[in-house]
């Protein structure tokens, strides 16, 4: 995040599928060793959460576990959406990103509630588009370098350019 301008880029994109979790755990911690983040927000939800509590073990405060309940995943989907309606996040290049953000969709339900959700393709379901979630939403929390980590693994780091 430029600080000045307030402004994001994604600076880095890895998409880690079918793999187990060492290999995860290795490519995660190597993405974190090369950009030093301020905070690692992380998809607690479910299979997630061993994977969130080792990354605290190692890496402290800055990992913060998002249990993916259906108001955290309106507030994630929102500010992402803000985020880029507001100009704060600019995706230049990145088609893959951009196609998992189209995956995402705003369910109203017959009382009112919204939800959101995504559909599945071979790639996901849309898990680099939540990774970005998280990743906004862990700016939200702590100035500086992001890396958030979602469903497959996927990890997005919006940083200064």
């Amino acid at each position: 995040q430029d600080v000045q301008t307030n402004r994001c880029w994604v600076v880095d994109c890895t998409s880690i599928t079918r793999r187990d979790w060492t290999q995860i755990q290795t490519t995660i911690e190597g993405v974190i060793e090369q950009f030093n983040p301020r905070c690692i927000a992380v998809d607690s939800t479910g299979l997630g959460l061993v994977p969130t509590q080792l990354l605290q073990k190692r890496f402290g405060r800055r990992v913060v576990g998002v249990n993916f309940s259906r108001p955290i995943k309106a507030e994630l989907a929102t500010g992402l959406f803000q985020a880029l309606a507001d100009g704060m996040l600019k995706l230049q290049n990145r088609r893959d990103l951009v196609s998992d953000l189209y995956m995402l969709k705003r369910i109203v339900s017959s009382n009112g509630s919204v939800t959101f959700d995504a559909d599945h393709d071979e790639n996901g379901h849309a898990d680099r588009a939540w990774a970005l979630a998280l990743a906004i939403y862990g700016i939200g929390r702590r100035s500086g370098q992001i890396v958030a980590t979602g469903g497959t693994g996927n990890l997005a780091v919006p940083g200064s350019k």
